[in-house]
């Protein structure tokens, strides 16, 4: 793709009301930790009383979906730092415009991201700081080499199309 991706960047995308569901504690810690990085959160305009928003935290509340595919598209990184998920449609979608994902060791999403990015092994800040880190020293070369494309990773397993036709044949299992 043509879109130049800005160094450094995270997207995550989750409602205030999922704020603690999806890690969003932890990219506030992210955020304090690497002033150098820029984190932004779709979908999400409020962060809970206790924390102070750090600058490099960039809240774009509710967006078109147009304006999130933006987003996506010039974000290196996504981050689904989820204590439980139930399928992961941004973190898909982030794959489909080539964001490397860093997600938690949940539910389905260590199987979405494959080998195209990073599992966090447990919920916790300094692990996930360190991991940004090691990902931080990698040259744009190094990343290319270490993580293959996670657009066909996506495009091939988990399309939409491909999962319409799994579902319909699952139900016709069901219900010969």
């Amino acid at each position: 793709s043509n879109i130049k991706k800005k160094k450094n960047s995270f997207i995550a995308v989750f409602s205030n009301q999922q704020f603690f569901l999806k890690g969003g504690d932890l990219i506030i810690g992210l955020a304090k930790e690497f002033p150098n990085c820029s984190f932004y959160i779709a979908g999400c305009d409020t962060i809970p009383n206790q924390f102070l928003k750090p600058s490099n935290l960039i809240l774009l509340g509710h967006i078109p979906k147009e304006k999130l595919l933006e987003y996506y598209n010039q974000s290196q990184f996504h981050l689904q730092l989820s204590v439980f998920e139930g399928f992961g449609c941004s973190l898909v979608e982030s794959m489909m415009c080539n964001c490397i994902p860093i997600g938690s060791k949940v539910n389905i999403i260590p199987y979405i991201i494959g080998d195209t990015g990073v599992v966090l092994e447990s919920r916790n800040q300094q692990d996930l700081n360190k991991l940004i880190l090691n990902l931080k020293k990698l040259s744009e070369n190094e990343i290319s080499l270490r993580f293959p494309d996670s657009r066909n990773r996506a495009k091939e397993n988990f399309d939409s199309e491909i999962r319409k036709k799994r579902l319909l044949n699952a139900i016709k299992k069901l219900f010969p």
